[in-house]
């Protein structure tokens, strides 16, 4: 951590771990009860229950592996923001999300993805 960064906040590697787990908790969760339900219903009518378990115990972990994934690379990106520039604001939020978009693959061009982040921001934060 930097000599500028916010005390109450956890030491950067103790965050990026921590979003690791949380990430793959919340992926797990809510891979798990979609999973459930499609597996119910692509199952034949005699065993909806087995299939609605049978898919969560294949893809749950799967998408829990990606919510963590996700939530790691951000939180690490973060971490490396607020080092550079010695200081934690909401200016960072933009850069990361948009990293994070075009390391997962989005094949937009970069000027288009933070154009994108920027108005998922004014959006959801009300400025």
């Amino acid at each position: 951590m930097g000599r500028h960064s916010d005390p109450s906040r956890q030491p950067c590697p103790w965050v990026i771990l921590s979003d690791l787990g949380g990430g793959f908790a919340i992926g797990a969760v809510l891979g798990g009860t979609w999973n459930f339900f499609k597996g119910a219903k692509n199952s034949p009518s005699g065993s909806r229950m087995t299939g609605a378990v049978s898919a969560v115990k294949a893809r749950a972990p799967v998408l829990g592996g990606n919510f963590a994934v996700w939530g790691g690379l951000f939180s690490a990106y973060d971490c490396a923001l607020t080092e550079a520039r010695g200081k934690q604001d909401s200016l960072e939020f933009d850069p990361i999300w948009c990293f994070n978009g075009r390391l997962f693959g989005y094949s937009w061009r970069v000027s288009t993805l933070l154009v994108l982040c920027c108005l998922w921001r004014t959006v959801f934060s009300g400025y």
